[in-house]
């Protein structure tokens, strides 16, 4: 997904969120959609990966 941000809705809470990928420092940082608040950045990998993917489901995030 490169430096792209994606967004989710999940229909069953309302809750909107946003995934922002740094493949620099290889982590993947979750804002709260309404508030552009930072929820919580996590670690995918090493830093300068090429490419950051990751995978949402039921509320977790797994990256490899």
């Amino acid at each position: 997904c490169g430096r792209r941000p994606i967004a989710f809705t999940q229909a069953s809470s309302g809750a909107n969120l946003v995934f922002v990928p740094n493949p620099t420092a290889g982590t993947l940082t979750i804002l709260a959609g309404e508030s552009d608040q930072v929820i919580a950045t996590v670690t995918l990998g090493e830093a300068n990966i090429e490419e950051v993917l990751f995978s949402f489901w039921n509320g977790h995030v797994q990256g490899c």
